[in-house]
């Protein structure tokens, strides 16, 4: 591998074989990578095998470590300690216009703990989700949006100080960064919201879930809290730029899901996970299931 990144210069692609996260002692977030490799010439240092070189990444840290070697990145912890840092103080300047406005109903909040990490998974059916999540809680709490949300000026800043989290979907280094920033959230005992259908219904269907919100529950251990949402649709339906006023939502918590009650394989563990965590949302949003 020495002689290998002496050469980097020659790389002409690199693809990621596997992908595998934990959760260190010290809360940063491990990750390890399998990367295929090809370079521009034989004699680029791996011998005549040089397309089908494989490597294994070191580790990505929260806490903004220095990284050294091929496929390490961190996260800036001024970046984490920017995310929500406006939520509660405009929780409490927004709440009675947000009150008089939209008549929300939360049900099963003592679901939700008062103290230490959880992760909220919840069903998406429109952009309003994310402030009924936000406002039925009392704790901050910090959430996955497109990176798109904030191209524009008006939410540029606000979003990521009211918890928000930006993924670039189409940069794998960017998705990295912020499940980075998310394992930090849980690091220091605090809430992380996704949405495991990975976007917005149209139709109005659940669909099927992605694993990742088992993958970081294994990794941090954190309990996943089953959300289901319903009536946010009426509110701001897709592609609407506002909120439509005088209109009712629930926002129902479910039981918390324990990863540590699940056995087997890494792989069995985490699809079984994302089933049940499912399976709840979709009896507590009263959506039909989509088939994967």
């Amino acid at each position: 591998m020495e002689r290998a990144a002496r050469t980097l210069r020659d790389l002409r692609r690199a693809e990621v074989v596997a992908l595998d996260m934990d959760i260190g002692p010290d809360g940063a977030l491990v990750y390890r990578a399998r990367l295929k490799l090809s370079f521009k010439y034989e004699t680029a240092g791996l011998g005549s095998a040089a397309d089908e070189a494989l490597a294994h990444t070191g580790v990505g840290a929260v806490a903004g470590r220095s990284a050294v070697g091929a496929g390490r990145s961190t996260a800036s912890t001024n970046g984490a300690a920017r995310t929500g840092w406006l939520a509660g103080a405009a929780k409490v300047a927004v709440w009675p216009v947000y009150r008089a406005l939209w008549w929300v109903r939360v049900e099963g909040l003592e679901h939700v703990p008062a103290e230490g990490p959880a992760i909220i998974a919840a069903n998406h059916v429109s952009f309003f989700d994310s402030v009924a999540i936000i406002m039925a809680i009392r704790r901050p709490v910090s959430f996955v949006g497109k990176a798109e949300y904030l191209d524009s000026w008006k939410t540029r800043r606000l979003l990521p100080a009211l918890g928000m989290i930006p993924v670039d979907r189409q940069s794998g280094r960017q998705a990295m960064s912020a499940l980075q920033i998310a394992a930090g959230v849980l690091s220091r005992s605090g809430l992380f919201a996704i949405y495991p259908e990975g976007t917005r219904s149209r139709d109005g269907a659940l669909a099927p879930g992605h694993t990742g919100v088992a993958h970081i529950a294994v990794a941090s251990g954190a309990p996943i809290i089953p959300t289901g949402i319903s009536g946010t649709a009426e509110i701001q339906p897709p592609d609407t730029k506002l909120p439509r006023p005088f209109r009712r939502a629930v926002v129902r918590f479910g039981r918390p899901i324990d990863p540590d009650g699940y056995r087997g394989g890494r792989r069995t563990r985490r699809r079984l996970i994302t089933d049940d965590v499912m399976a709840a949302i979709a009896q507590l949003s009263g959506q039909q299931r989509r088939a994967g």
